[in-house]
């Protein structure tokens, strides 16, 4: 147990200063340009990618560590889906940024941002089964009226961000609001999931998404109001902080997902976790127990 515990630990905090060298190389480039021409654009851009990329792959280490028989496999396998969507998205982003800087407001990365959020928000409902085991009626209408709200908010907090002098909300403009509003929803579900999750532990890969929430909301407000830097050579402050918190975003992500796998792989009377957890989290028949 001791040497699981030394080699969970130094694998945390290892990751703690990976992810902590990465932000501050990649703030360096956005603010201080060190390369010539456009390369600045393509370091930043791989930087986003690489950012998106360990997330998704933290996710299918802990996808894998469940059997095909076991439910859970399921829920775990459209979650890495979507971060998967999510990685693709970024990178048709980035394409557009290298080849015409000015992404358009509305483009085909959208679609599998929007994809993304399709496959986490069906692996929360799975989860939302599990958990709660809903009659067919009860989990119509709790679905129904998640969708209801996440729609409506993002219809009325539009005006609000959207240049005011538009008679009508266009389709782009809706859809740049309804990323943080679904980071919301996913994370306002997941507080409803914590004391089901062995007091809150499984539930911290869910509750990172909170940091997206305002990741999406700064940058949707740059975008809206004609601020947003698309490229590092006409960097501002609010540019960088957003895709600053971005990445910090996916890195929180990342290591919340390699605790959540020591935490399968190791149990958490071995692992610690960041903070005090109790044996008694594999009581829930939904985890499986460690090695």
């Amino acid at each position: 147990m001791g040497d699981n515990h030394r080699r969970a630990v130094t694998i945390i905090r290892g990751g703690i200063l990976v992810a902590l060298i990465f932000l501050i190389i990649y703030g360096y480039v956005y603010w201080c340009k060190p390369f010539q021409g456009s390369w600045n654009d393509i370091v930043v851009d791989l930087f986003d990618a690489i950012a998106v990329g360990l997330t998704a792959i933290a996710a299918t280490a802990v996808w894998r560590r469940y059997r095909k028989s076991e439910k859970l496999y399921s829920i775990w396998r459209f979650f890495t889906f979507g971060l998967y969507a999510w990685l693709l998205a970024d990178l048709i982003w980035a394409i557009y940024n290298v080849t015409v800087v000015e992404v358009p407001e509305l483009s085909f990365a959208d679609l599998f941002y929007i994809l993304g959020y399709c496959f986490i928000f069906i692996a929360l409902h799975r989860q939302y089964r599990l958990l709660f085991h809903p009659t067919p009626r009860r989990d119509a209408v709790t679905t129904g009226m998640l969708a209801a709200a996440v729609f409506l908010l993002s219809l009325l907090l539009t005006p609000l961000v959207a240049d005011l002098e538009h008679e009508s909300i266009s389709l782009a403009e809706l859809t740049s609001i309804f990323y943080p509003i679904g980071d919301l929803a996913i994370v306002i579900v997941a507080l409803i999931f914590v004391d089901k999750f062995g007091r809150g532990v499984f539930a911290r890969p869910w509750l990172g998404l909170m940091v997206f929430t305002i990741a999406d909301g700064l940058y949707a407000w740059l975008y809206q109001s004609g601020n947003y830097a698309f490229s590092v050579l006409q960097a501002n402050l609010g540019s960088l902080v957003a895709d600053t918190l971005y990445n910090t975003a996916y890195l929180t992500l990342t290591l919340l997902l390699i605790n959540h796998y020591l935490l399968l792989k190791f149990g958490p009377s071995v692992v610690g976790d960041f903070g005090k957890i109790k044996k008694q989290v594999f009581a829930n028949p939904l985890e499986t127990k460690p090695d």
